[in-house]
């Protein structure tokens, strides 16, 4: 008897309870010509309802006072094309778009997950989840995860957290979705190199500029101060020779004299170890003017030039082969304002009568380099049998970078070969052999361990005099 007792109340407190929802739930809204987005919010402020929709909603015309859920609807999408279904949550389900609307209702369900780092394994806390094309989403709590209840099963999630790259996922009727975000890689236009760490450029109160890898890369030469030259502001540089092997630019800073040259964190002696770089391992450069380069002391007087090499990353390993061939001819032919033989003789003679009054060539001799016949008499292009029109010039580099979440790597090979002038190969080349490798290493939280190894061989042959 106790038994019949307590099924017949738990039933009439079911029944009560389902009165109380359905017939005591009323609405006193009145909207005109409302956009979709005005009509979801004003639906559900003044309801328990919630209003999932699409933005192709057209306007809505409503006038509801103390009405029950069971006309809230109709009254709604009275004139939109749409259909609508009213399942056991106070939610309110629609397909919202005209035409077949049978084809298109929404399923409807709750999903939930965990959002973790993709590179640390750590779960995230804060990140914004959104359905997307509605005003449906939630926040993840301190331990990554989320719910958001009334999901269609074809529904998008877009997953957004300041500095990560924004994900979306498809649900794909699924119940649980996990995902990891990364972080998106540090871009020059936001952080510039400053001394021994970084900064970002609006905070940045010290005179630094920098230059991107692509600009380096965009003009191909020989030396890594020919390709940023007139690149980088207040940064002067004037290339004393194009002799190939010679590496003598004057580099300053507004004009005050060679600058400190720091690469890796590693002071240098001199700029030639900049201009000997190879610009495909290059990832950034700093050039550090006025009292932002005083971190260094004494030494920075004129400035600093900061270069960082490439590094690893945590992802799938990448091979890189660049592989260039260039052609370059003197600025100035000499060949068409060079002078013959008997013009700069018969000068010679001028300046001498002038000066001490005996000439240099005496007259039977320069008639015959005039009549340029005589063996012994005639002229002698030496323009033309000794310099080239055309040089040509080779550069190869492959590298390789990849790692994961405990050791990335970054190793580089590179050859180099300028050819001089000079018809005769033996008399002026030069030859460069590079190679880098970056590796780090996450010891532990907050810690970690980097190894660079660089090398470089060089083969010069030039004149045993100048030739400049």
């Amino acid at each position: 008897m106790r038994y019949v007792f307590t099924i017949f109340f738990l039933g009439i407190l079911q029944v009560n309870i389902f009165v109380a929802y359905s017939q005591d739930t009323n609405l006193s809204l009145k909207l005109s010509d409302a956009g979709s987005l005005i009509a979801s919010d004003n639906f559900t402020t003044e309801s328990e309802f919630s209003f999932l929709y699409n933005n192709k909603l057209a306007d809505v015309n409503f006038v509801a006072d103390h009405r029950s859920r069971e006309v809230i609807p109709v009254n709604l999408f009275t004139g939109n094309e749409m259909n609508y279904v009213i399942p056991e949550s106070k939610t309110v389900t629609s397909s919202l778009l005209p035409g077949n609307p049978e084809a298109l209702i929404l399923q409807q369900q709750s999903v939930t997950g965990t959002i973790t780092d993709v590179t640390t394994g750590e779960r995230m806390a804060g990140v914004n989840i959104q359905v997307k094309g509605t005003t449906l989403g939630a926040i993840s709590d301190v331990n990554g995860r989320f719910s958001i209840s009334a999901v269609p099963a074809d529904a998008v999630l877009v997953f957004s957290f300041i500095g990560y790259n924004t994900l979306e996922t498809a649900i794909k009727g699924r119940n649980v979705v996990d995902v990891a975000l990364t972080s998106q890689e540090v871009g020059l236009d936001e952080v510039v190199v400053v001394g021994y760490g970084t900064q970002k450029k609006e905070t940045l109160t010290g005179s630094v500029s920098s230059i991107k890898t692509a600009d380096i890369l965009a003009t191909k030469t020989i030396s890594v101060a020919a390709s940023i030259q007139g690149k980088i502001p207040g940064v002067q540089i004037r290339q004393q020779t194009g002799e190939p092997g010679t590496f003598n630019s004057r580099i300053s800073i507004r004009g005050f004299g060679e600058p400190l040259l720091v690469i890796d964190g590693v002071v240098r002696d001199r700029m030639a170890d900049f201009e000997r770089l190879n610009p495909e391992d290059i990832e950034s450069i700093s050039v550090l003017k006025d009292a932002a380069a005083s971190i260094y002391g004494l030494g920075a007087a004129n400035g600093v030039f900061i270069v960082t090499t490439k590094r690893g990353f945590s992802g799938k390993t990448e091979f890189s082969l660049n592989a260039m061939h260039s052609v370059k001819s003197p600025t100035n032919d000499w060949s068409e304002i060079n002078v013959d033989a008997y013009t700069m003789r018969y000068m010679f003679n001028e300046m001498r009568r002038n000066s001490e009054g005996v000439p240099y060539t005496s007259e039977s001799d320069l008639a015959k380099w005039k009549e340029n016949t005589e063996p012994g008499f005639t002229d002698y292009n030496w323009w033309d049998n000794i310099v080239r029109k055309r040089v040509h010039t080779n550069e190869v580099t492959f590298n390789v970078r990849g790692g994961n979440d405990v050791i990335t790597f970054f190793s580089s090979l590179g050859y180099n070969n300028d050819g001089g002038y000079f018809k005769n190969n033996e008399l002026e080349q030069y030859e460069r052999y590079t190679f880098r490798t970056n590796v780090e290493g996450r010891l532990a939280r907050g810690l970690k361990l980097g190894v660079s190894f660089y090398g470089r061989h060089e083969n010069t042959i030039r004149p045993t005099r100048g030739t400049t």
